[in-house]
């Protein structure tokens, strides 16, 4: 059995077992507790980051874009991988940036402050961090309006496997309280249908 390491409040972790029910891969999940867990992180992948994809035959795969690489070479006719190959392209740049800048700018701060710190009782959430995401926050967004009025999805006209990494990242932020959901209204109408498919709907269900 395929078996994804993870945690739910990672939204790498999300955006794996998403994919993998989109394309209907049977798997289970161990969750790893990873801001505290790193020997037994490193003993099942010594990058020492989750999520990690163990398949069916033990090969263990570590990194969002080898495991994403992974399941798009397992379904290579799924309706969430553009076919013009400069959608492709765009799909990947656009992965590429949601996990380089707005994962490090935005995210990891609210997970890092109003979190992990919480639950390692190392202080309180430090206020000058949040401030800088939330204005990070506002410049991404903008960003991503723009490509989804130019292109309906964030890089296509279709959905792809990019927005459904940016919806595993909103989630976190909602989670968090951190979207303002009145003034970002394109981004709800983007959201309330991707947030209701089963494969998201199931990880949202499921409980930290």
């Amino acid at each position: 059995m395929t078996i994804l390491y993870s945690h739910l409040i990672c939204p790498k972790s999300r955006f794996i077992s998403i994919i993998l029910r989109e394309t209907e891969i049977e798997f289970v999940k161990e969750k790893i507790e990873y801001w505290k867990e790193r020997k037994k992180i490193e003993s099942i992948d010594p990058l020492g980051e989750i999520p990690i994809l163990k398949t069916n035959s033990n090969h263990v795969l570590s990194s969002v874009y080898a495991i994403l690489e992974y399941v798009m070479d397992l379904s290579q006719n799924s309706h969430l991988i553009p076919e013009p190959l400069d959608e492709r392209a765009e799909m990947r740049r656009i992965i590429y940036w949601i996990l380089s800048r707005f994962e490090k700018e935005v995210t990891n701060y609210f997970l890092n402050e109003k979190f992990i710190r919480l639950t390692s009782l190392t202080g309180a959430p430090k206020t000058e961090f949040l401030r800088a995401a939330r204005i990070n926050l506002y410049h991404h967004t903008t960003y991503f309006q723009e490509l989804m009025s130019r292109n309906g999805f964030l890089s296509s006209k279709n959905l792809s496997f990019a927005d459904l990494l940016l919806a595993s990242e909103i989630s976190v932020l909602d989670y968090f309280g951190e979207v303002n959901w009145d003034k970002l209204k394109w981004l709800k109408e983007w959201y309330a249908p991707i947030k209701s498919r089963p494969s998201i709907w199931e990880v949202l269900s499921d409980r930290l």
